[in-house]
């Protein structure tokens, strides 16, 4: 190529890029209203979850509308997170954080209230029936541990302290859903109609699994299964079980608590001994080895929640059989 035709080149590819903004500061996630001109993109709401289980939710509902972040990521433990630097500067740009009740949410929203004084805080879990957390066997808890019930049907414990795991079960679920629909709505509300669109086909979903898991757990009804943290306890009380937990608050187990659990797990011929991956196996191993049982896995905090609900019942259902 002479020099001039490269010349001529480089002017024309210069008119081109003048002509056609094809930079990285162009948007690509066009709705269909943008495309005739309505000036709306997708992910235009700005949302900060707690734990991933939110996310499935908000996500769903949501829709394409809604950019949903998580503070407490895979693999890190709710109960004792505090988040980074740079979520922090996150936060100071959101629109919309969905609570659900956990100790950490409210020192974050104090920190953050100074940069983002307009960031809306939706509580998903106002209106849920709180159970106490189920506490490991005592004494007096040999023979009729955790039959103590509230007027709700929620069981008791010594302890008082309320138990957060509440994206473990239906009704608890469903209370999330509405409060998320209602949140996302005032914050965005063009597109209500389609977040109610979407909250009816999360809901049959949810209904289905429902149906499905009392299927296979009602011939269990009144059985016991060992975990090591107790986070399956609104999920208990759903299908009709009991569960019996090692640990409490990160406390390991006393050496008599143990015995009492071994005791438990003869009694009842269990040999399974669940534990989420978030805590350590060290006492359920000991307790396994002792009724010549197995640990196995089941983790609470996995987005995918309806597809982890069927994943739990079948678990269980396992070593209930």
């Amino acid at each position: 190529m002479s020099s001039r035709k490269g010349f001529l080149f480089f002017l024309s590819v210069l008119t081109a890029i003048s002509v056609f903004p094809w930079g990285c500061s162009q948007r690509e996630d066009k709705t269909g209203d943008e495309a005739t001109g309505s000036g709306e993109t997708q992910a235009g709401v700005s949302a900060f979850v707690s734990i991933l289980p939110q996310a499935s939710f908000v996500e769903r509902i949501g829709g394409g509308f809604v950019q949903v972040d998580v503070l407490v990521e895979l693999g890190s433990n709710p109960h004792i997170f505090e988040p980074t630097p740079r979520q922090m500067v996150s936060l100071g740009e959101a629109d919309v954080y969905f609570g659900i009740g956990l100790p950490f949410e409210d020192r974050i929203l104090n920190k953050v209230s100074d940069t983002n004084p307009d960031l809306t805080f939706i509580k998903t879990d106002e209106g849920v029936s709180r159970r106490s957390l189920d506490t490991p066997l005592s004494r007096d808890q040999e023979t009729d541990q955790h039959e103590h019930q509230t007027e709700t049907g929620r069981r008791e414990s010594e302890t008082g302290i309320l138990d957060p795991h509440i994206w473990l079960s239906y009704g608890e679920i469903l209370v999330q859903a509405e409060n998320i629909l209602k949140g996302l709505s005032s914050v965005d509300p063009p597109h209500a109609d389609e977040f109610k669109t979407n909250y009816r086909t999360f809901k049959d979903e949810l209904d289905g699994v429902h149906a499905r898991l009392k299927n296979i757990l009602e011939p269990y009804r009144g059985r016991s299964f060992i975990v090591f943290h107790p986070a399956f306890g609104y999920f208990a009380d759903t299908y009709g079980l009991v569960q019996v937990p090692i640990e409490i608050e990160g406390k390991s187990p006393t050496p008599r608590q143990i015995e009492l659990l071994i005791e438990h797990a003869r009694e009842r011929n269990a040999d399974i001994i669940f534990v989420s991956p978030q805590f350590d196996k060290k006492s359920a191993n000991t307790i396994a080895r002792a009724i010549n049982g197995a640990v196995v896995s089941i983790n609470p905090l996995e987005k995918d929640v309806l597809q982890n609900l069927e994943t739990i019942a079948k678990k269980i259902e396992t070593a209930l059989r």
